[in-house]
């Protein structure tokens, strides 16, 4: 089936592009945000990168889910380590220990528990290579 039919196929289903929402893999506009962190994860693609990820989800947007990526590859590995930490205590309070990671898997549950449903305010800026960084305070309610 070529490009043409399957486009067809979507015009057969009703799609209209002028009135299609964004996907949820789609990047947010850059601003600010209030949301609650929903999910904190330790994650390995195919290839061996490994990353944290603070999942958070945003109401004011029809509840859709932001993913705070904090990848441990090459030079940044540290630097994200450090910002991974910093965003625990400070949305928590809970200063982490190295030891708390011997096993990444089990001390991404351990920071899950001290900050799943901690509210934030989560700023989003796109660099000039397309890049969108966050950052993330915790908000007035909680």
């Amino acid at each position: 089936m070529g490009i043409m039919d399957l486009l067809q196929e979507i015009e057969l289903e009703g799609y209209n592009a002028s009135e299609d929402v964004a996907s949820e893999f789609e990047n947010l506009p850059d601003g600010e945000y209030e949301g609650y962190i929903s999910d904190f994860t330790y994650r390995v693609n195919d290839k061996g990168t490994e990353w944290f990820s603070f999942e958070i989800t945003i109401p004011t947007e029809n509840n859709r889910k932001y993913w705070a990526n904090l990848f441990l590859s090459g030079k940044m590995a540290k630097v994200n380590l450090k910002k991974m930490l910093n965003y625990i205590y400070k949305l928590s309070g809970v200063a982490m220990e190295s030891m708390d990671f011997a096993d990444p898997e089990t001390g991404a549950a351990i920071a899950k528990e001290h900050v799943s449903g901690v509210f934030v305010y989560l700023t989003l800026k796109t660099n000039k290579n397309d890049f969108q960084s966050f950052t993330m305070e915790r908000s007035d309610e909680n």
